[in-house]
């Protein structure tokens, strides 16, 4: 929309597992690296575990430097640390408070966590290991109360084998691993909280083959994402390079068997999502296409090896590196560092570069909104920085844009949800808009990357492409494949051209004409200005150069279209559909038109929507109680169905 400033069952539910990079090390190391910072009790395998002390530390004593920290973010608020394996920190507000939190009574050697919330979660706790990884016993602790207390599982997995880490994916299903340098890995799995496992080994792969005297795999870490577990492996031997070690397997029986998947070049790759791949040594590389390729990516990030990763969700994470934590709103390009109380700021330890501060935009300016959903506001300002808030503009955070290059009209958007959208960059457009050039642009990870999936060129164009013909400044998605963009000139009615995959393909319709009027080529051409589906149906507005506007209807997804009805005599207050059958204009005043038939009939509104600016305001809805209105970089936000209204702030201001 734009505002002139001018004029297996269980995996079904995709869960997000904490990414960690664990290293398997020989007794020696193990025995070095034990904390003794409870009193240890030696457990019985046939008598219940004990339970630790109730009660989590308040005002926990401050820790020197750090050297390990373990992180657990099963949300973008919730994330837990293990510090030096002894000390447990819970942060229920994205890192910006810690708390300490007691560990079970026996946390073993070299303990790994896992939570599912700020609630539930679990421990490993392996034992000392003997020569060459041959045995380790291991207790695996669960806590239901913040880590309060402590019970040990009922399961038991074997003792063959050093244990790597434990990775859960909700309250019941989770995974073991185990290495040795004799051995192809085993992994551990169960689906009842731990209290049986069954065993599946990870194959060899055509680049890797295990060879007993340290040429072998361990497991750094585990992610499910729907139907599909990721886990990646990385050769144990010493080499100069980590390239041809280090891999992604694969599992789609909830892990009772693995599949080599590919090779990637660093065993510091973490997924974000499945298709954001993030790689944070030796360089920082992103890929947005599932691993198939890198490309370098510009960030503040610095930090130093190794480093250890967990993300929540597509946009949030988390790092530790040297003992500092570092916390991303953006999928990886802008870091801060966090206090904690284990890692003050330390000369030599890698942190953010600051990022200048981008100019403020300067008003009045141009606004262009997307409302995918209640919550969900994207808004392009100033035709070039684009802004995200999932707060109904609270709070706002800033996107990449594409690297388009060329120009002529103003960028227009359209946003599916928070991942997903589309970019519509006009070139320049022929006497009368009888033709113009166009390039459309789409994201998948929330603009934080984006690539072109359809240009409008001349003739000869590939068949199913975007048409050459008309000025195009008009995009519209319904969801992530179904789109549209809209074109207009002097002479011809719109030609919409429309999508069902994504932009990669096309096909064109065109608006009848509304009953009495025609389209003559002087001052009745029509051009779109308003698109919703709702239930199914498409509805659409169009709007004359002297201010009428008429609705149509498309039950085909835009194949072919009808004529509903002619607004009321209210120059330049384009319609905004709010619901299939209501449907308003709001003037600056406040003072409008509405219907809730449809358009049949028409009666007075009202509301206390106020814009002195000399021009209409436009209007988004993004459901029958949530919409905004946009007048010259302003913008105000409804929560009531257009009752009321409150100004919010214009992002980049």
């Amino acid at each position: 929309m734009r505002n002139d400033a001018n004029g297996p069952s269980w995996i079904a539910v995709a869960a997000v597992v904490t990414v960690t990079v664990l290293t398997a090390t020989s007794m020696a190391g193990f025995a070095a690296s034990r904390h003794l910072r409870t009193a240890a009790v030696s457990l019985s395998t046939s008598s219940p575990a004990p339970k630790s002390s109730p009660g989590s530390i308040a005002s926990p004593i401050p820790l020197a430097q750090a050297d390990n920290v373990e992180l657990s973010a099963p949300s973008a608020d919730v994330v837990w640390a293990l510090v030096d394996y002894g000390d447990l920190y819970l942060s229920i507000d994205g890192g910006g408070h810690w708390e300490r939190h007691w560990l079970p009574v026996d946390p073993g050697v070299r303990p790994s966590i896992s939570f599912v919330s700020a609630s539930e979660g679990w421990m490993l706790a392996p034992g000392p290991p003997t020569m060459q990884c041959g045995e380790q016993a291991a207790d695996i602790w669960h806590t239901t109360d913040a880590a309060r207390s402590w019970q040990s599982v009922g399961g038991r997995i074997d003792k063959g084998q050093c244990k790597n880490g434990i990775w859960f994916a909700d309250s019941t299903h989770g995974f073991v691993t185990a290495s040795d340098p004799n051995h192809a890995p085993t992994v551990y799995r169960t689906s009842d909280g731990g209290a049986h496992w069954a065993t599946s080994v990870v194959p060899d792969n055509p680049i890797f083959v295990t060879v007993s005297a340290g040429f072998t795999l361990h497991v750094n870490w585990i992610k499910a994402f729907g139907q599909t577990i990721y886990m990646q492996a990385s050769g144990s031997q010493d080499s100069a390079t980590w390239h041809d070690r280090d891999f992604i397997y694969t599992s789609r029986d909830g892990g009772a068997t693995w599949t080599w998947k590919q090779k990637i070049a660093s065993p510091f790759t973490f997924l974000v999502t499945e298709s954001r791949w993030l790689q944070l040594a030796p360089d920082i590389a992103l890929s947005v296409n599932g691993g198939q390729a890198f490309a370098p990516l510009a960030t503040n990030l610095k930090v130093g090896t190794p480093v250890q990763a967990s993300f929540p969700d597509g946009e949030v994470g988390f790092v530790s590196t040297g003992g500092a934590v570092l916390r991303t709103s953006d999928g990886g390009l802008d870091w801060t560092p966090l206090v904690t109380p284990w890692s003050a700021p330390a000369a030599g330890l890698p942190s953010p570069t600051p990022s200048p501060a981008p100019s403020p935009i300067p008003m009045p300016t141009w606004a262009d909104l997307s409302a995918p959903s209640a919550n969900v506001l994207w808004a392009l300002i100033g035709n070039s920085r684009l802004f995200l808030s999932k707060d109904q503009g609270s709070t706002w955070n800033e996107r990449t844009w594409p690297p388009h290059t060329g120009g002529g009209g103003n960028p227009v958007i359209a946003f599916a949800d928070a991942n997903n959208g589309w970019a519509l960059l006009p070139g320049v457009p022929s006497t009368q808009c009888l033709e113009a050039g166009a390039q459309l642009w789409a994201t998948s990870d929330g603009a934080l990357t984006w690539h072109q999936v359809a240009v409008a060129t001349q003739p000869p164009a590939p068949q199913q492409s975007l048409t050459f013909e008309q000025c195009k400044d008009f995009v519209y998605f319904a969801d992530a494949h179904a789109g549209f963009v809209a074109g207009h000139d002097t002479s011809r009615a719109p030609i919409i051209s429309r999508t069902a995959d994504g932009g990669k393909t096309w096909s064109q319709s065109t608006l009848p004409n509304p009953p009495g009027y025609a389209v003559d080529g002087a001052v009745n051409a029509l051009q779109v200005v308003a698109m919703q589906a709702v239930h199914g149906e498409l509805l659409l507005d169009a709007e004359s150069p002297i201010g009428a506007q008429f609705v149509f209807s498309s039950s085909s997804g835009g194949a072919t279209w009808s004529f509903v009805g002619r607004l009321p005599p209210n120059a330049y207050e384009v319609v905004t559909f709010v619901t299939a059958t209501r449907w308003l204009t709001i003037g600056n005043d406040g003072n409008g038109q509405e219907t809730t038939d449809a358009g049949k009939t028409w009666h007075a509104f009202s509301c206390d929507y106020n814009d002195a600016a000399g021009v209409a305001s436009a209007f988004v809805f993004a459901d029958a109680s949530v919409g905004y209105g946009t007048v010259r970089g302003g913008i105000q936000v409804t929560a009531d169905g257009g009752a009321h209204w409150t100004r919010i702030k214009t992002p980049g201001t």
